[in-house]
């Protein structure tokens, strides 16, 4: 049952995310939900955020953007299953991943999101990644823990 519905979710994440935002049970709906939008991440990425961004503003959807930055950066890229996806992503890719945490409404999950992004971004480009963060509105503070998530060269 879990092989076929991991299936399913690969091969028609748009019909498994219409089934998950359909459940009653807020308990099964969250857990649907963070599902579908973790295996759609993994296989497409735009897709899967473009899709989370549609959503209305709930805790849900909080989690799932805050869950989609995780995978980009510690979750295996789709090559050799040993790189974290945001190590095969454009610019571009990445700062539209950034753009999508300022939908995160809860404070605590949008920084969260901001620390798991900003380690990994900061190694692939610092220059872009440190630009983004200064232009976070976020303390100074923030900011300078932000640039500190990873080594500079």
């Amino acid at each position: 049952m879990v092989h076929s519905t991991r299936v399913w979710m690969q091969n028609d994440p748009v019909s498994a995310a219409n089934w998950a935002v359909q459940q009653e049970d807020q308990a099964t709906q969250r857990i649907a939900l963070r599902n579908v939008a973790a295996q759609w991440m993994r296989n497409d990425p735009a897709g899967a955020r473009d899709w989370i961004r549609s959503l209305p503003p709930n805790a849900n959807k909080d989690t799932m953007l805050q869950d989609a930055i995780r995978i980009l950066a510690d979750g295996n890229g789709p090559v050799d299953g040993s790189r974290p996806l945001i190590t095969f992503m454009s610019p571009e890719a990445i700062q539209n991943a950034a753009e999508s945490i300022e939908q995160i409404s809860d404070v605590n999950q949008r920084m969260a999101a901001c620390t798991t992004l900003a380690g990994k971004w900061l190694n692939k480009d610092r220059e872009a990644a440190r630009v983004w963060i200064e232009g976070l509105p976020i303390s100074e503070a923030e900011k300078s823990a932000l640039l500190q998530a990873a080594p500079g060269p």
